[in-house]
C-alpha cells in the first residue's frame, strides 16, 4: 500500500466542517491523529463559531502540523463549509468526518488499502455504529446494501435507487473518496438530501465498497444538525422523552445548508435534474441513458409522492401545534411538554 502521494503532498485529506462544535469536537479530532495510517491532512473549516470552537482548533493546529484551521466570518452554511474542506485540501484521496462523529483508528488504513488495490473503487466506506450523546453504541448497521460492485454502471444506479427507497445511508458518504472523481461532481448541494444524490452522482463513475467492520461512529444526539430540537427557542419546550428528538422538515434541512438561499420544501426536482445531468455525463449509449431517464422519473415521482402524503402532512399539523403551544407558553405562562 503506498504511503505518500507522488508530488510530497499527504496521501489522505479529512474534511472537518464545524460550527459551534465544543461539544464533541475534541473526540472527533482525537480520532483523527489516532488513525494507525500517518499520511493525512486534517482540513477543518470553522463556520464562525462564536463558542469555544475556535480556541480548540487551534490548540490541535499549534500541536500537529498536519492540522489546518480555517475560519469564515460567519455561517455561511453547511453547504459551502462542506465543499470548502474538500477546495482547501490537496490529497488524492478525501473523506468528509463531522465534528460530532468518530472513526476507529484503522479506519482510513483498511479504506485506502480497498482503493489502491482496487482502482474502480470511487468510494470506499465501512459497517457503521450509531452511539447516543453519551458515546453509548445505540445500533450497528451493516451497510450490505451498498455493496455495490456491479461492472456496468447503469445496473449500478438502478440498485441504488432500489437502496435509497427510503433515505437511511446518506451518512456512507463519509467514507474514502478518490478526488478526481468527487472532483467532478456537484459535491453537497444547498439541498435536503444532497449527501444520498452526491452518492447516485458517484455511482456512475464507479464502484462502491464496503468493509465488513464497523469502523465508523455516527454520533446520535438531540443537537445533531437535522435534529429540530437545536432550534428549540431557549428551552421553552421540554420533552417527555429525552432521548427522543424530532427532524426538521426539508425547507429547514435546505436553510441549514445555506441560510441565504431557497428554503425547499420540495427538492425532489432539483435531485432529478442532478439525476438527469450525471447520466448525460457518464453514460455514452443513448439506450441506457433512456432506460436510466426512466427509472430517476419514477423514483423521484414515488419518493415526492410518499412525502406529500407522509412526512410532509404529519410535519404540518406537528409544526401548527408547536406554534400554538409556543404562543400559549410566551403569552399565557403555560407550560407545554411535547411528545
Amino acid at each position: 500500500m503506498a504511503t505518500a502521494a507522488n508530488n510530497g503532498t499527504p496521501l489522505v485529506s479529512i474534511g472537518l466542517p464545524v460550527f459551534n462544535g465544543e461539544n464533541y469536537l475534541h473526540q472527533a479530532i482525537g480520532s483523527v491523529i489516532e488513525q494507525t495510517f500517518t499520511n493525512w491532512e486534517l482540513i477543518i473549516s470553522d463556520n464562525g463559531s462564536t463558542d469555544l470552537t475556535p480556541a480548540i482548533c487551534r490548540h490541535y493546529q499549534d500541536r500537529d502540523n498536519r492540522i489546518r484551521y480555517h475560519r469564515l466570518d460567519k455561517n455561511y452554511g453547511a453547504s459551502l463549509n462542506y465543499n470548502r474542506t474538500f477546495a482547501l485540501s490537496a490529497g488524492p484521496y478525501f473523506k468528509w468526518l463531522a465534528h460530532d462523529d468518530m472513526m476507529a483508528p484503522e479506519n482510513i488504513a483498511k479504506a485506502l488499502e480497498v482503493m489502491e488495490n482496487h482502482d474502480d473503487i470511487v468510494l470506499c466506506g465501512c459497517q457503521k455504529k450509531s452511539m447516543d450523546a453519551e458515546g453509548q453504541i445505540i445500533r450497528h448497521y451493516l451497510f450490505e446494501e451498498l455493496q455495490l460492485t456491479n461492472d456496468d454502471p447503469a445496473q449500478r444506479f438502478k440498485q441504488l435507487l432500489k437502496v435509497f427507497r427510503h433515505f437511511r445511508y446518506g451518512d456512507f458518504v463519509f467514507g474514502l473518496h478518490r478526488r478526481e472523481q468527487l472532483r467532478d461532481t456537484n459535491l453537497i448541494g444547498p439541498y435536503a438530501g444532497a449527501d444520498v444524490i452526491l452518492l447516485f452522482e458517484l455511482i456512475l463513475k464507479g464502484k462502491f465498497y464496503v468493509i465488513d467492520e464497523p469502523l465508523f461512529f455516527r454520533r446520535i444526539h438531540p443537537g445533531i444538525s437535522m435534529s429540530l430540537n437545536n432550534n428549540n427557542r431557549g428551552g421553552i419546550l421540554q420533552s417527555k422523552n429525552p432521548g427522543k428528538f424530532y427532524y426538521k422538515s426539508f425547507a429547514e434541512v435546505a436553510k441549514w445548508f445555506d441560510p441565504r438561499g431557497k428554503a425547499r420544501q420540495f427538492p425532489h426536482f432539483v435531485w432529478l435534474k442532478v439525476f438527469i445531468q450525471s447520466i448525460n455525463r457518464d453514460i455514452p449509449r443513448r439506450s441506457e441513458r433512456i432506460s436510466l431517464y426512466l427509472s430517476s422519473y419514477k423514483w423521484t415521482i414515488r419518493s415526492f409522492y410518499k412525502y406529500l402524503t407522509g412526512t410532509f402532512r404529519r410535519k404540518m399539523v406537528g409544526r401548527i401545534k408547536l406554534r400554538v403551544k409556543i404562543i400559549l407558553n410566551q403569552y399565557f405562562g403555560y407550560n407545554f411538554e411535547y411528545e
